[in-house]
């Protein structure tokens, strides 16, 4: 006479060593591509488009030409009407000015190796660090970078946060791990950035005063009360 069919199927063990072997299988899978090397793309030579490989090109931080960003900052923080174009000389410049960004802080078992670098182009704002993971096999350094651009977030009534713009990334990678396909990873990206790395108190004072931002080519505009493009 055969055995009754069990009235909990997926609770079968062969059901369970198989989905635990599935899991397991993504798991190491998601942890080779987040150390899995990214290529580097030197100077400003084009990103190649439409492959699968993940690439990394490094913003320019050339201090004469970032020089400007002392006046651009001051412009900021008045928050006087008109238009403020930055680039990414100015934007690395700025935060490597910064006697936050020297002093890189712990969070749990990551920290920052160096200060963050941006990068403009092709209309996107690239956000990039290297961070430093603490394994069981020893430290590792991963990189983290997003590619987006700005939107206005809603004022939250029951935080009593106001309205204001946000980064908003289109893609995020820890590695060559595509963060953005991961629910809720964009997010924990940004949390991990922000832990290890303090912005310029000045330009966060000055970000909430702003009314719009803009990207074309490799310029970032940003939009203070009422002025035009």
């Amino acid at each position: 006479m055969p055995a009754p069919a069990s009235r909990f199927p997926l609770l079968r063990p062969d059901v369970i060593l198989a989905a635990v072997a599935w899991i397991a299988g993504v798991a190491l899978a998601c942890v080779c591509l987040v150390f899995k090397p990214v290529v580097i793309i030197a100077g400003d030579s084009p990103v190649p488009q439409n492959t699968r490989e993940v690439y990394y090109a490094q913003g320019s931080r050339d201090r004469v030409k970032g020089a400007s960003w002392v006046r651009k900052r001051t412009a900021l923080l008045v928050a006087a009407p008109g238009a403020i174009a930055l680039t990414e000389d100015e934007l690395n410049t700025w935060f490597a000015a910064s006697s936050h960004i020297r002093q890189a802080r712990r969070s749990g078992t990551t920290s920052l190796a160096t200060q963050l670098d941006f990068r403009i182009d092709n209309n996107l704002l690239q956000v990039a660090a290297p961070v430093i993971v603490q394994t069981p096999a020893g430290k590792r350094t991963v990189l983290m970078q997003m590619r987006g651009n700005f939107e206005r977030v809603a004022a939250n009534p029951d935080t009593g946060m106001p309205s204001v713009i946000m980064y908003a990334p289109r893609e995020a990678h820890a590695g060559s791990l595509p963060l953005h396909r991961i629910p809720g990873a964009t997010a924990w990206i940004i949390s991990k950035i922000l832990q290890t790395q303090t912005p310029p108190g000045e330009a966060l004072a000055a970000w909430r005063k702003i009314d719009r931002v803009t990207i074309t080519g490799r310029e970032l505009r940003v939009i203070i009360s009422g002025a035009s493009e």
